[in-house]
């Protein structure tokens, strides 16, 4: 019998420190990986940004008829394919009245444009980061290009403009799948450099490190962390004591234990703080991160005891942001923000239904 405890115990301790880690690590491993395909819409494309540096006509306003942007670099790889440029989106116009942008592109002192192509702006709203593609250049390292995006037909009402936000273009190299998987070694090399490269962009460092909350929530609850905290919480509260005893206070931090409110408020600030820069700031529109951080905060928030109302207040709250934004013409900011208010009152409903499965019991 003894022996059968020992066994049991040896096993739950190999699986709650090896085996359920291991699976949260490869969850993580997997989910970057596939970000950083779908960002790049293939595995044989090879992405890096540009510095802004590179831009030689730059216009801070939408681009309207005859405005354009301009600028040139140097390719760092040959098989050149795809210029990714991040734009600005405000009221989407009807489709009769959609502007055109002309991308052209050449070797720099070329005496014509490499290739040019009209494209409609209506499609940026479905891709804000825009790939302009043309016909790969095999030789192209080594070489400067130019490139120019001319706004065809815009006005104040149908343009777009560029984007602000840090890393706002990149170049893409379209490389062959048979010279990658020609052998074991070429296809290690090939997707090292691809995911070393691609950890440049603040997109995936930013995915990367949602995917890898459910791993640092684990070890969290894990560790003895918030104890380190409980003698400070607790003199803090006893400073305070009038307000920690309200029942405002309470209904924010329900826990008696000055540990567990400190990983409560840990655990809020990192999900609040992730959909905030995301919707405020990066405005990814990751499927796998709007399905992830409902998901967390419901676990969070269930293991904390919290009921539905608090996600409901979070959810409402965030509904206060698209009508301002929408004010100020940022339409794109106040889309996101509509889609993470809806996403909290959908975690808000489900935790309802949790609430009254388990009242039933």
């Amino acid at each position: 019998m003894m022996n059968n405890k020992k066994s049991g115990f040896l096993r739950n301790k190999f699986i709650k420190f090896a085996v359920i880690p291991l699976l949260l690590l490869a969850l993580w491993f997997g989910l970057t990986s596939l970000y950083i395909v779908k960002l790049d819409t293939a595995f044989s494309l090879l992405s890096y940004n540009l510095p802004k540096t590179i831009f030689t006509h730059f216009p801070k306003d939408k681009l309207q008829k005859g405005n354009f942007i301009s600028g040139d670099f140097l390719a760092t790889e040959n098989r050149l394919g795809i210029l990714s440029v991040r734009f600005e989106t405000f009221f989407r116009p009807a489709y009769k009245n959609e502007d055109s942008l002309l991308f052209q592109i050449k070797e720099k002192n070329a005496e014509g444009w490499y290739y040019e192509n009209k494209y409609r702006d209506g499609m940026i709203y479905e891709l804000p980061f825009f790939p302009f593609g043309f016909p790969i250049i095999p030789d192209s390292r080594g070489k400067i290009y130019e490139f120019k995006i001319t706004s065809l037909k815009g006005d104040e009402y149908n343009s777009v403009a560029i984007s602000n936000r840090w890393q706002n273009i990149a170049a893409k190299y379209k490389f062959n799948k048979n010279e990658i998987l020609q052998s074991n070694n070429s296809f290690l090399q090939f997707s090292f450099k691809k995911f070393t490269s691609s950890f440049e962009s603040i997109d995936v460092l930013f995915s990367s490190f949602v995917y890898l909350l459910p791993l640092l929530f684990y070890l969290m609850l894990l560790s003895p962390l918030g104890k380190y905290f409980e003698k400070p919480i607790s003199f803090i509260g006893q400073k305070f004591s009038s307000f920690s005893e309200s029942a405002f206070f309470k209904f924010l931090l329900p826990s008696s234990k000055a540990s567990q409110r400190f990983s409560i408020v840990i655990f809020d600030v990192i999900l609040l703080g992730a959909v905030l820069i995301d919707g405020l700031y990066l405005r990814l529109g990751n499927d796998f991160v709007y399905l992830l951080v409902p998901i967390l905060w419901i676990f969070v928030q269930r293991y904390f005891r919290f009921t539905s109302r608090k996600t409901f207040i979070v959810g409402i709250s965030m509904l206060l942001f698209p009508p301002v934004f929408l004010q100020f013409n940022l339409g794109q900011i106040a889309e996101n923000m509509a889609v993470w208010a809806y996403l909290f009152l959908v975690a808000g409903t489900i935790q309802i239904l949790l609430e009254l499965k388990g009242s039933e019991r």
